[in-house]
């Protein structure tokens, strides 16, 4: 008899037939969820109802000199929701992004990220970021994780909505 281990939140989703091959994919991720189940629908299931796709990693950037911009953003309200949940504005997808850390810079300190795309829309996550942790390397994780959510489910264009200064300067 087959089993299938479905893995919702981890290193890399999906459904595993060895435990081994899933161990690889949960171990020492914070919060890991997955679960051993007897047919592949019921793993399917238990991923589309607690997963979340895996957050990237990256290798730490050299410094960059520290700079002063004021930036004179219009404010822009979202135009609708559309069929798949998504926040429209123009007739392209709007996604908001944020990173965070507690103790930036400091020894322990903790960073995480979160990806907005509408109210309680599957791809929406929050979740902590491994390798070194600081308030950019977050902010640049959250952006890379939703263009590259946004390349996987085959959107070709993105609004990408962010409070970091840093992002908005690199990006015009």
């Amino acid at each position: 008899m087959s089993k299938f281990y479905a893995v919702a939140r981890g290193w890399q989703t999906g459904i595993y037939k060895t435990w081994s091959e899933c161990q690889k994919h949960v171990f020492k991720f914070p919060r890991a969820s997955f679960k051993k189940f007897e047919s592949e629908e019921e793993a399917k299931e238990f991923i589309e109802k607690n997963g979340v796709t895996t957050i990237p990693q990256f290798k730490q950037a050299k410094r960059v000199a520290k700079t002063k911009a004021k930036l004179n953003l219009p404010v822009c309200e979202p135009d609708k929701i559309n069929e798949f949940g998504l926040i429209m504005k123009d007739g392209v997808p709007v996604v908001y992004t944020d990173g965070a850390c507690s103790n930036n810079g400091s020894f322990g300190s903790k960073a995480g990220i979160g990806v907005y795309w509408g109210d309680d829309h599957k791809w929406n996550i929050s979740a902590p970021i491994t390798g070194r942790a600081t308030n950019n390397a977050a902010e640049y994780t959250a952006i890379i994780f939703a263009m590259e959510k946004a390349i996987s489910e085959g959107l070709s264009c993105l609004l990408i909505r962010t409070d970091s200064r840093l992002i908005i300067s690199s990006m015009n």
